[in-house]
């Protein structure tokens, strides 16, 4: 009997071990995508962009394996480009493109369109 209750216990500590990791990833994972949606606003606003519409978005979120990545592409409401980049935790790059340059990069990246494709 009190071989089985012992075992129960080691069982019991296991699974709250593994949600304990769980929840902590997801914890993890939360902040990094409000940390990274909050660079991206800032960078906007810096820029004056009000509003925006996205052709390529490709967001990778961290996990214990893999870093965090950002690949975005898109225009403002006035047709100006942009290319917005952040890797893991490195502040994030926000960089004007043309018009060409974008679709062409867009067309390269290997992510899938959202917008306007040419």
């Amino acid at each position: 009997m009190l071989k089985l209750l012992t075992d129960i216990a080691f069982l019991c500590a296991g699974l709250l071990l593994l949600i304990a990791l769980f929840w902590a990833c997801t914890f993890e994972r939360n902040r990094w995508r409000a940390a990274f949606e909050a660079d991206f606003t800032t960078k906007l606003g810096k820029l004056g962009i009000e509003g925006y519409e996205l052709v390529v978005d490709n967001v990778t979120l961290p996990t214990p394996h893999r870093a965090a990545d950002v690949y975005r592409i898109f225009h403002d409401l006035e047709g100006n480009y942009f290319l917005y980049i952040k890797n893991g935790y490195a502040e994030g790059a926000l960089k004007p493109l043309t018009s060409e340059r974008a679709l062409q990069a867009a067309k390269m990246s290997g992510y899938p369109c959202k917008g306007p494709q040419v």
